[in-house]
């Protein structure tokens, strides 16, 4: 049997695919397999993936006959890996040569192991290895404080984290228990839904503190585009969140953090419209008709979300375009300012 499956989704991302192709086959030893699915691309990713498989024959190619969205594109490499353990790169980052070796080493008998991610803009790669050795997490009070993490991993300090990418999984523990992303091709923050289901119905979860996964900040990635259907996409994901928390016996706690997201999903992707060239009042006009906003507007508080969340969100929903754009702006010349 094939020891571990490398599973690269791929729409219309030639331009960093070669690399993540590299990185996974550097990180990949002769028991381990590289599936990359297509979802449908118009660009010349599928010949990329041809010519690599055509020179190593770890690389295989799974196509979809038209784009179904990441969501579905992962749950067919959940579906086809051959490999024991399951690993997902996102087509335009970067994995560290380690990965497997220490992630499988550290995993021992749990079906679930995780690990942070570092962004990376270009230059030297941020991966290292940790001289803390890796925790177990067995006990079902920390299991469900990680699962709840996953959620709204920007809240906690110190957790687990949520992004798909950071893990390592057990393929036949995903399909037993049938985990799987949200098979909406449109679903925003798929990564946290699905890493709160695998933590809440895993018995154990490892973590492992080695830095070993590099996310790109990719200007040109769906995360940093403009979306014309904002409101509509928070309004979903804060509903699926209420009902997958309510599934595992956590209805109470889902709808508080479903409040959170919400104004952190406004705070936090509405600024990719500022300084995006598309017209940010029509675009702004257009999310604040959202009956959904109103009503968060109306019971959310400073103690309930981070301050800087709630100040953004206010503005935002109140209907204050200058300042909300002021502030926006603002956060952004911090964030660039040297130490």
């Amino acid at each position: 049997m094939t020891r571990a499956t490398i599973g690269i989704p791929v729409f219309n991302g030639a331009r960093y695919l070669g690399e993540a192709l590299a990185s996974a086959c550097n990180a990949a030893d002769e028991e381990t397999e590289i599936l990359v699915v297509d979802d449908g691309s118009t660009d010349s990713s599928a010949s990329i993936v041809k010519e690599w498989a055509a020179r190593d024959s770890r690389v295989r190619l799974v196509s979809h006959r038209k784009n179904e969205g990441l969501g579905p594109a992962r749950n067919t490499i959940i579906d086809e890996a051959r490999g024991r353990w399951l690993l997902f790169l996102d087509s335009d980052d970067l994995i560290s040569p380690d990965i497997l070796p220490r992630a499988l080493e550290a995993i021992g008998e749990a079906p679930l192991l995780r690990f942070p991610i570092a962004t990376w803009s270009g230059g030297k790669l941020p991966f290292y290895v940790s001289d803390s050795s890796a925790e177990v997490v067995s006990s079902p009070e920390q299991l469900r404080e990680a699962a709840l993490g996953a959620l709204l991993p920007d809240m906690q300090k110190g957790g687990f984290g949520g992004s798909a990418c950071g893990a390592l999984y057990l393929a036949d523990f995903l399909r037993s228990r049938k985990l799987r992303f949200s098979p909406r091709k449109e679903c925003l923050s798929e990564d946290y839904l699905f890493s709160f289901e695998c933590i809440a119905e895993a018995s154990e979860l490892v973590w492992l503190p080695d830095v070993l996964y590099a996310y790109r900040v990719n200007p040109e990635s769906k995360t940093h585009t403009p979306d014309p259907l904002m409101m509509v996409h928070i309004e979903q994901y804060c509903r699926e969140l209420e009902q997958v928390a309510a599934r595992h016996g956590m209805a109470a706690e889902g709808r508080r953090i479903a409040l959170c997201a919400f104004a952190g999903c406004v705070a936090g992707l509405a600024k990719q419209v500022v300084g995006s060239g598309i017209d940010e009042r029509e675009w702004y006009e257009r999310q604040l008709a959202s009956p959904a906003l109103s009503e968060v507007k109306h019971r959310i508080s400073p103690g309930i979300v981070p301050l800087r969340w709630y100040v953004v969100f206010r503005a935002f929903a109140s209907g204050r375009f200058r300042l909300w754009r002021m502030l926006v702006k603002m956060r952004d010349l911090v964030r660039r300012s040297p130490e």
